[in-house]
């Protein structure tokens, strides 16, 4: 797809006597194909010396459209400090603070760019923000298409969904069996009912499906954890594996908080990688727990394989 452009501003006065300060969000501005996108800033934490600036895209919703999109954009952000005349004179009244140009991927798994500017004044902190879309891919799934988008997924919220029964079918048990099968009600009909499921959820786990990458890193650990339950709950193997790998590579203190992830869904290799790196305190605290909680047996409290990384663990201390 051909590169363009879309250009946007906002403005933002320094909260006064160190108060918090609301989040203050441009007008959407449309970039074509069903992509609009806005700027917000805050100051950080009520604190008059940094600001956040958010890039947000969004899928256009007059039609209640569902697409997946990716994009691989530039941007360059221009930030003006307008500082009170009345203190320091017409002739310090701007100063540039922020003068850059850097590179993100957007999409349904991350459709906000962060980024931090920090300043010495209080003032008016004004942001001019250029995106040059190099590269972008977009798929509507609103619509039934005869072999490409041939089951429709409904979801919790009443919404419907289009996608291919072959590339689900490819990816998930679940689906194979549900969709290829005149057994069930679903290979009959070509549709599915999909209770407890949020096209936001959705949209990532088909995000990879389709062919575009996602960055785990941009997602909170609340959401990862929304999407580790979806794709265990149809089987989507594959990217349950690479979710397992992205957490299992994190820095230590960062993968111990998934550690009821690990016990919930018995993810042995990431349990077993958690408790070999975790401090031999905290591990007897662990086995401890589960004994004053009125077990009987720690069984009763973890799943074998993790009862049997516990007991490894705290072995290989001398017990």
């Amino acid at each position: 797809m051909a590169s363009n452009a879309v250009a946007l501003f906002i403005s933002i006065d320094s909260p006064q006597n160190g108060g918090n300060s609301q989040t203050i969000r441009s007008d959407w501005i449309d970039a074509g194909d069903a992509v609009k996108w806005r700027l917000s800033a805050k100051w950080k934490n009520g604190h008059w010396s940094e600001a956040e600036l958010g890039i947000e895209r969004n899928e256009a919703t007059e039609n209640e459209m569902k697409t997946l999109l990716w994009a691989d954009v530039d941007y360059h952000i221009l930030a003006i400090l307008r500082r009170d005349s009345r203190r320091y004179g017409n002739n310090q009244q701007e100063q540039r603070i922020c003068d850059e140009v850097k590179s993100a991927m957007i999409s349904n798994a991350s459709n906000v760019i962060y980024g931090t500017v920090s300043i010495r004044e209080t003032g008016t902190l004004t942001f001019y923000v250029s995106i040059c879309i190099k590269r972008q891919r977009l798929i509507r799934m609103d619509e039934f298409i005869d072999g490409v988008a041939d089951l429709e997924l409904q979801l919790d919220d009443g919404s419907k969904v289009f996608v291919s029964k072959l590339i689900l079918s490819l990816h998930s048990e679940f689906f194979a069996s549900l969709v290829t099968s005149a057994a069930f009600v679903e290979g009959r009909t070509g549709v599915c009912k999909l209770p407890n499921v949020k096209w936001a959820h959705l949209s990532i786990v088909l995000q990879r499906f389709y062919g575009f990458p996602i960055e785990f890193k941009c997602l909170s650990n609340e959401r990862l954890t929304e999407i580790i339950e979806l794709a265990n709950r149809f089987q989507f193997d594959l990217l349950v594996a690479e979710i397992v790998k992205y957490i299992t590579g994190l820095e230590k203190t960062e993968r111990e908080k998934w550690f009821d992830v690990a016990e919930r869904y018995q993810f042995s290799t990431l349990m077993a990688a958690i408790l070999r790196n975790m401090d031999i305190s905290a591990v007897k605290a662990l086995f401890n727990q589960a004994m004053e909680e009125g077990h009987t047996n720690i069984l009763q409290k973890y799943s074998p394989d993790t009862v049997n990384a516990i007991m490894k663990r705290l072995c290989s201390n001398g017990c």
